[in-house]
């Protein structure tokens, strides 16, 4: 028993020791083809406040008092599994599957 628990304070400390040792920001290019008006595509990833709303991995977004850039909240341990064992580009292209989802709907709703 002793064993288990020094096994997972050893795991909780790499994870925590990882997290902090993390870049603040990361760079990632992915280029993504939309089959929308370019209007649409921006309303979409320029509304950062309704983002939580449609994009699965966002708890929260801040923007800041200048509206040029913005703060995603997604929690401590998604950040570390994602900086750590997760393809950025996949987030990236997740990032827009969802966004062109958003943009459908959000034509569809103005089509009535």
């Amino acid at each position: 028993m002793n064993w288990v628990l020094l096994v997972v304070a050893v795991v909780a400390g790499l994870v925590v020791a990882a997290a902090l040792l993390l870049p603040a920001t990361t760079r990632t290019t992915v280029e993504i083809r939309f089959d929308a008006p370019i209007a649409a595509v921006w309303a979409v990833y320029a509304d950062f406040e309704s983002q939580p709303n449609w994009r699965s991995d966002v708890g929260k977004v801040e923007v800041a008092s200048d509206r040029r850039s913005w703060t995603e909240t997604f929690g401590f341990v998604p950040k570390v599994m994602r900086r750590l064992f997760f393809n950025q580009r996949k987030f990236i292209e997740e990032y827009a599957r969802e966004a062109k989802a958003e943009i459908a709907r959000r034509e569809s709703k103005t089509d009535r």
